[in-house]
């Protein structure tokens, strides 16, 4: 028997909405990012946590999981429609972060020719 499909109505993150700690580090984590080297990055889980769902997108419940679908495309998908956004975010900021950890001061052309 096929299971029933319910469309959640209204069913959107409050704009007051304050994520606890416990959520920030389980989003983070299933992110991928490491909780150690990466704290300064959390502000990326924060934000995806408060993140309002895009205008065609509605969550959907089969039993006890949600899922998305598009009104406008007909897609479902699973995950959070802005799940990929956050995972391009969080490493556009690892790559600045290597960028600037590559950053190494070089000595004058003067000072190396004395070298």
């Amino acid at each position: 028997m096929p299971q029933a499909v319910m469309v959640l109505r209204g069913m959107q993150v409050d704009q007051s909405f304050v994520p606890t700690e416990g959520e920030i580090d389980e989003y983070a984590d299933w992110l991928g990012m490491d909780k150690e080297t990466e704290a300064d990055l959390r502000w990326i889980a924060k934000e995806a946590l408060q993140a309002l769902l895009p205008g065609p997108w509605q969550p959907c419940e089969a039993g006890d999981e949600v899922f998305y679908f598009n009104s406008e495309t007909g897609q479902s998908v699973w995950e959070h429609p802005c799940d990929q956004h956050y995972m391009a975010l969080l490493a556009a900021e690892r790559r600045k972060k290597g960028q600037n950890a590559q950053k190494v001061p070089t000595k004058p052309k003067e000072e190396a020719s004395k070298a």
